[in-house]
C-alpha cells in the first residue's frame, strides 16, 4: 500500500513524518514530494499497536535518488513492540527526494517511521 508523507520543511530541522500501511504482501512504499538537502539528525520508529502491529523483525530502508539507505541497514528487523530511535552515523542527503520502503511488515499492518533533518 502507500505511505502518507507528511513534509514539515521549517529550517533549520525537516521533519517528515512516513505513516505506512502494508499491503497483503506485508510492503509498503512512498517517495517525498520534496527535495531535502541536509545531515539526518535523528530517525525515530513507532509501530502500530493492537491488531495493526507489524510482523516483529519487519525491515525499513529510506533510501535516497541513487537507491543510497540513509541507515545504513540500521532499518533491518525492527521491533513490532518497541519504538527504535537512531541518532548517529545516518549518510547525509544531497538535495534528493527520500523514499521510505517496507518489507516483511505482514498483511494490512503499519507504523511510522519519523525522520529529522538538520537543513544546510
Amino acid at each position: 500500500m502507500a505511505i502518507t508523507i507528511t513534509e514539515e520543511l521549517t529550517a533549520p530541522i525537516f521533519k517528515i513524518t512516513f505513516d505506512w500501511l502494508t499491503d497483503t504482501g506485508g510492503d509498503a512504499s512512498g517517495t517525498m514530494t520534496a527535495s531535502i538537502k541536509g545531515q539526518p539528525v535523528a530517525v525515530v520508529f513507532v509501530p502500530d499497536t493492537s491488531t495493526t502491529a507489524p510482523t516483529d523483525q519487519h525491515d525499513i530502508t529510506l533510501t535516497d535518488a541513487s537507491s543510497i539507505d540513509i541507515l545504513a541497514g540500521r532499518g533491518a528487523n525492527l521491533s513490532n513492540v518497541h519504538s527504535t530511535v537512531i541518532v548517529d552515523d545516518l549518510l547525509p542527503i544531497g538535495g534528493n527526494k527520500v523514499t521510505c520502503t517496507v518489507a516483511n511488515g505482514g498483511n494490512a499492518k503499519g507504523g511510522n517511521v519519523y525522520l529529522f533533518v538538520r537543513s544546510v
